[in-house]
C-alpha cells in the first residue's frame, strides 16, 4: 500500500529503546522448540515488547500495536503462558487430526477453564494462510500496516481514518 501511495523507505522514526527488540526476537526464536521454558520466554518477550511500545507512545501506530500486544499478553499471562485456541472444524483445515497441545509450545486448547476467552485465538482466517487469530492480532496487524506507511514517509493520521467514516454519513441529507 505504501508503494502504491508513492512511498519510499527513507524516513526511520527515532524509536526509543529499540535495542529491546533484539532480545524479544531472540526469546521468540528460542521458544519455538517445545520445552518447559517456552511459556516463560514468550511471557518475558511480551513484557519487553510492552515496555518498548509504552516508551514509544508518541507514535499513533504504536498505540494501536500496544492495544493488540496488551490484549494478547493479558490472555497469555492469564492462561499460564499459553494462548488458548478455539479448536473446531475450521481449525482442522490446517491442523488435521492433530492435538493442538503438541502443535505449539505456547498454544493450548480453549476450554471452559480458559481465562479471557474472547481475547483468545477464536477467529478462523482462511486466507492468505489458514490460521486462527485473536482480536489482539487484528490490532497488531492494523498498527503494523499503519507503521509501515509511516516508515515509507506516507503516514495515515488516525484522525483522517476517523473522518472517513463520518464524511459519508451526511451525504445527500442536505439539499
Amino acid at each position: 500500500m505504501g508503494f502504491i501511495r508513492g512511498g519510499k523507505f527513507s524516513v526511520m522514526p527515532k524509536f526509543r529503546f529499540a535495542w529491546i527488540l533484539i532480545p524479544v526476537a531472540l526469546m521468540q526464536v528460542l521458544a519455538l522448540p517445545q520445552h518447559s521454558l517456552a511459556p516463560l520466554l514468550v511471557s518475558v518477550s511480551y513484557a519487553l515488547t510492552l515496555i518498548f511500545l509504552a516508551v514509544n507512545w508518541s507514535y499513533e501506530e504504536v498505540r494501536i500495536l500496544l492495544i493488540g500486544t496488551a490484549a494478547n499478553a493479558l490472555v497469555i499471562w492469564a492462561n499460564g503462558g499459553s494462548m488458548p485456541v478455539l479448536y473446531g472444524s475450521a481449525l482442522t483445515h490446517f491442523l488435521p487430526s492433530s492435538d493442538l497441545s503438541t502443535a505449539s509450545a505456547w498454544h493450548n486448547l480453549l476450554s471452559s477453564h480458559s481465562r479471557f476467552p474472547l481475547l483468545a485465538d477464536i477467529m478462523y482466517i482462511p486466507y492468505p494462510v489458514p490460521d486462527m487469530m485473536s482480536f489482539g492480532d487484528i490490532f497488531i496487524a492494523a498498527g503494523g500496516c499503519l507503521l509501515i506507511q509511516r516508515l515509507m514517509n506516507k503516514p495515515v493520521p488516525l484522525s483522517h481514518l476517523a473522518n472517513l467514516g463520518m464524511s459519508g454519513a451526511g451525504r445527500g441529507s442536505k439539499k
